[in-house]
């Protein structure tokens, strides 16, 4: 165990910005409290960094691009748990009550099997092009999972978190996803996302929170959320085969904050059941919606079910 001095010391393990490739391996740093100092801060490329514990530090472990983390936990430090370069990867990391992040990530990184809980900003932040597997984030002050544009989940969970679930950016891809009694929206999507056998329940407002363009929501559930299951306030966008129940709306087209239409979507082969305020809603004349028909009835293959 490498103890600090509080809230004077300098940081615990530091690299110099121009030297590479080093290791720190299996150990704890604790109490290196001084302001922006961290447990760790390797400002160097290459690194790698593992079995390390990093506690009530100001902030945990920092590698700037293309570091390694690996089986490391980060907790209770006031600044972020984990500060990760361009082009890092993390596997089997934990990061618990810290003040800000549980986890920032540059750019082009990759996450498996990491945990995020009860941080003081969003659970895992990664910023565009980064790849998210068996991922978990709960009980944040803020989103679960922020992630920007061009990103790529699998098998992610979070819940209880005190904005939405999972938000990601453009161009994203998410599948097998689960969101579960976040204060806001389960998903939050934004332009040209795919999502896939995701699943969205018990959140404080939407289940899939649909805010742009050109979006695929294929074979998603959603139920017990307060607001729609799936509401969608832009254009172009596809909804099949998604099951919507016990939500006030089911399915809900509708720009955001105004009358005007959603226009140019498409729906079909989706079941809405017993949502409180109507199964489907939608305005607008240049939508495709498939004939909604009531159970027992199978007259067109491209109908959705209401009952």
């Amino acid at each position: 165990t490498l103890t600090g001095s509080g809230t004077n010391s300098g940081n615990g393990i530091t690299q110099p910005t121009l030297v590479r490739n080093l290791r720190v391996h299996n150990g704890r740093l604790t109490q290196w409290r001084g302001l922006f100092m961290c447990a760790v801060r390797a400002g160097g490329e290459n690194n790698q960094i593992d079995h390390v514990q990093a506690d009530e530090n100001f902030d945990g472990i920092v590698a700037l691009n293309n570091a390694v983390f690996s089986d490391c936990a980060s907790s209770f430090n006031a600044g972020d748990g984990f500060y990760a370069g361009t082009g890092s990867r993390l596997t089997d990391c934990s990061a618990a009550q810290n003040g800000v992040f549980g986890f920032y990530v540059g750019s082009g990184s990759s996450l498996s099997g990491c945990a995020a809980n009860k941080n003081g900003n969003y659970g895992i932040y990664a910023v565009g092009g980064c790849s998210l597997v068996n991922c978990a984030s709960a009980d944040n002050l803020r989103d679960g999972i922020y992630v920007g544009n061009g990103c790529s989940f699998a098998n992610c969970a979070a819940s209880f978190n005190r904005g939405d679930g999972i938000f990601t950016g453009r161009g994203s891809v998410l599948l097998n996803c689960n969101s579960f009694h976040n204060s806001t929206n389960g998903f939050s999507v934004f332009e040209n996302c795919i999502l896939q056998e995701c699943s969205s329940s018990y959140n404080g407002l939407q289940g899939f929170d649909i805010q742009s363009n050109g979006n695929a929501i294929v074979h998603c559930t959603a139920n017990n959320n307060t607001s729609s299951g799936i509401f969608v306030f832009e254009d172009n966008n596809r909804l099949e085969g998604n099951h919507l129940a016990a939500n006030d709306y089911g399915l809900y087209f509708r720009y955001w904050n105004t009358a005007a239409q959603a226009e140019n979507n498409s729906a079909t082969r989706n079941t809405a059941v017993q949502n409180a305020s109507g199964n489907y809603f939608y305005v607008g004349v240049t939508n495709n919606i498939g004939p909604i028909e009531g159970a027992g009835s199978f007259a067109s293959p491209w109908a959705n079910f209401s009952y």
